[in-house]
């Protein structure tokens, strides 16, 4: 059976990075499969280039006749598919955490679905996401180095795993009963 691991909302270098971290992981568990999907359409060639130049067996999404089932790497070369990704996924790598210069994208979408979610240490642009996931203990900022040992761990250790994804459900009930109780409100002062 497949493992299914997203990287959404990837930014150049992050892509070689991240698929450079997952070598260990995919030598102890050989079904891992990574959905990658780049933040950007116009990188689709470019991401396409680098997966190729690593060796690893690989498909574009857009390609999917070309699929022989063994692909380590699918290329999420489409728009707006990313949610129906990590509905698909056990963990989700929110990108664009990993360089400074964006500061992080929405970490509370996999949540939401029920997906642990790790993510990089530059999250500026995202702080209060970041403290929400973090306190509520539904996902895990790591570094680069870090993370093969956070997602082995993850991909392994039920108990772990059941935590994380508890944390997600949890958060996801008081996000829903938050906005549930402002409409109640609202519709009583009407």
């Amino acid at each position: 059976q497949d493992r299914v691991v997203v990287i959404g909302s990837s930014h150049a270098p992050e892509e070689e990075w991240l698929l450079s971290a997952l070598d260990s992981v995919w030598r102890k568990i050989h079904h891992l499969k990574v959905l990658l999907v780049p933040r950007h359409p116009e990188r689709f060639a470019d991401v396409a280039a680098h997966i190729e130049k690593r060796g690893v067996s690989w498909c574009k999404l857009s390609s999917s006749e070309t699929k022989t089932g063994d692909e380590r790497v699918v290329l999420i070369d489409a728009m707006g598919l990313l949610n129906q990704c990590y509905q698909v996924a056990e963990v989700a790598i929110v990108a664009g955490s990993f360089i400074a210069p964006v500061g992080g994208h929405n970490i509370f979408e996999p949540v939401l679905l029920g997906v642990p979610v790790l993510f990089g240490p530059h999250m500026h642009s995202q702080l209060d996401l970041e403290e929400i996931v973090l306190h509520s203990g539904a996902g895990k900022q790591v570094t680069i180095e870090q993370l093969p040992v956070v997602m082995l761990s993850l991909l392994t250790q039920e108990g772990e795993y059941a935590v994380f994804k508890q944390a997600c459900q949890k958060l996801t009930q008081e996000v829903q009963g938050s906005s549930l109780r402002t409409v109640q409100s609202l519709a009583d002062n009407i």
